[in-house]
């Protein structure tokens, strides 16, 4: 080794982008747990206020129903002005109707004004939780490299699993230390925070930040030591923002998505998936404490086995799928581990409902929601497959399909037990409003055969460079094409 060689050796690349995958994964967390601190609350509520289950369910679909109709809108505010600003407002709104579900239930109110006080608060939460993920997604293509950006977005939703599994011990011993209503107060406290760190360290582009290092810049601009990995490697550079603009250019728009017969029935299957996981999500607690009489520190350990049985299935499901396109091709890797999900969480949510012990019941709810997180990877690898150059809308269209029936599924459930409960018994009852989520899985499991990702090579317009028809595939597999790399990136494009 030459005397000052060592010296010239280039500084190895700052990680920077992965803490802030670290703020995104926390901004998750508070997201769902501040979603999840409201049932388990409910039955506090309900005892201390004239409000029946029925009532209690509208109250939590509020903020799904908002959620679902700022979704697009959300999304355009996050291009409008950059993840930083749209996360950070997401942050101090979310901050803000979280310290207002507590005061909804102040002593100065009138009680029955605390239910439409309580609809009005969770709908306005609902609407600045809207650009969380379209915005944490759009921060996880500028920082992460082409080939890290799957598990970016993966740790990012499993880190929304535990939010939902951690909010019924958490935010239950909290309400046991202060009282519901300063619950609430703290939870805000704690979001506004997080939302002022994200402030202070959180930048739209890695060139901005001042502790990435030129070393991390060229990882990140370049796909990765080496550049981009996989099927595509040699084939496809890591496309800057302003390839990615111009191959995402509008082609035909909505009437090409709506004539794209595989979209809706993903929209339906999502929908599906969507009923399923709500239904543990907003009634599984109160199904053990209040139904099955498990007792309520015994209802708050349960309630929290099912979230982090799904943070297991979303980053297994990806991985499962992504293996099996070797055997299996494109289409039927996919399809063949969403029908899988789907079918076993359809059956172990009515064999749940079957059994008389609590332990098994536990058990089937668990593992319900751990299969169909199983199918969330491969469905949502579809959605965007299937836009084309309109995938974000494609996804938007599917997630909206799968927020219909997340909103539908608290409010039905109870509705169908308090309908079968004179002539079937309270516990009975529910017992079918539980299988009737195991059903809709099941049937939306069907439509799995019937959807092809290969479909949006129909959806592009003839005369934008490439035939219609499918995608070119290579064993069923589908060749990326060549974008072309701003000057300062290698291009593997040939002239």
């Amino acid at each position: 080794m030459q005397p000052g060689e060592l010296d010239a050796r280039p500084d190895p690349p700052t990680s920077v982008r992965w803490r802030i995958v670290g703020l995104l994964m926390l901004m998750s967390f508070v997201n769902y747990f501040n979603r999840i601190s409201m049932p388990v609350a409910g039955d506090r509520i309900m005892r201390e206020y004239p409000i029946d289950e029925v009532r209690m369910g509208l109250v939590y679909s509020a903020l799904l129903v908002a959620y679902t109709a700022f979704m697009v809108p959300g999304g355009w505010f996050s291009d409008r002005v950059g993840g930083r600003v749209a996360l950070a407002t997401v942050g101090l709104g979310t901050a803000a109707f979280c310290v207002l579900s507590g005061l909804a239930g102040h002593p100065a109110l009138a009680v029955g004004m605390v239910w439409p006080t309580l609809l009005v608060v969770r709908a306005f939460m609902g609407m600045f939780t809207s650009p969380l993920y379209p915005a944490a997604g759009r921060v996880v293509t500028r920082w992460i490299p082409f080939r890290g950006r799957a598990l970016a977005n993966a740790l990012v939703m499993t880190a929304a699993m535990l939010g939902i599994a951690l909010a019924h011990p958490l935010f239950a011993r909290l309400m046991d230390a202060v009282g519901w209503r300063q619950a609430f107060a703290v939870s805000g406290l704690g979001t506004a925070l997080l939302a002022a760190l994200w402030i202070w360290y959180g930048r739209d582009d890695p060139g901005r930040h001042p502790s990435v290092n030129r070393a991390e810049r060229r990882l990140i601009g370049g796909g990765g030591p080496g550049g981009p990995v996989g099927p595509s490697a040699g084939r496809l550079a890591d496309p800057s923002p302003a390839a990615v603009a111009s191959a995402s250019a509008p082609a035909d728009g909505w009437p090409a998505l709506s004539r794209n017969r595989s979209l809706w029935l993903l929209t339906a299957c999502y929908a599906a998936i969507g009923y399923s996981e709500y239904l543990v999500f907003y009634w599984s607690g109160h199904y053990f404490e209040q139904v099955l009489q498990l007792g309520e520190r015994t209802s708050r350990i349960a309630a929290m086995l099912p979230p982090l049985a799904m943070g297991v299935g979303l980053p297994l499901g990806g991985w499962v799928a992504d293996r099996l396109m070797g055997p299996l091709g494109y289409r039927w890797a996919r399809a063949s581990v969403a029908m899988g999900g789907m079918v076993g969480c359809g059956l172990l949510l009515c064999a749940g409902t079957l059994t008389a012990s609590p332990a098994a019941i536990v058990a089937s709810f668990a593992l319900a929601l751990g299969a169909i997180g199983i199918c969330e990877g491969a469905s949502w690898a579809t959605a965007i497959d299937l836009g084309g150059s309109r995938a974000a809308t494609s996804a938007a269209i599917v997630n909206t399909g799968g927020n219909v029936g997340g909103f539908l599924s608290p409010v039905v459930t109870p509705w169908i037990g308090a309908l079968l409960t004179p002539d079937l018994g309270r516990e009975l009852g529910w017992a079918w409003g539980l299988r009737i989520g195991g059903l809709v899985c099941l049937a939306g499991a069907c439509l799995w055969p019937w959807i092809d990702a290969g479909e949006r090579g129909r959806n592009r317009p003839r005369g934008d460079g490439a035939p219609a028809g499918p995608p070119p595939t290579g064993g069923d597999r589908p060749v990326e094409p060549c974008v072309r790399a701003e000057p300062q990136q290698q291009s593997n494009c040939t002239s």
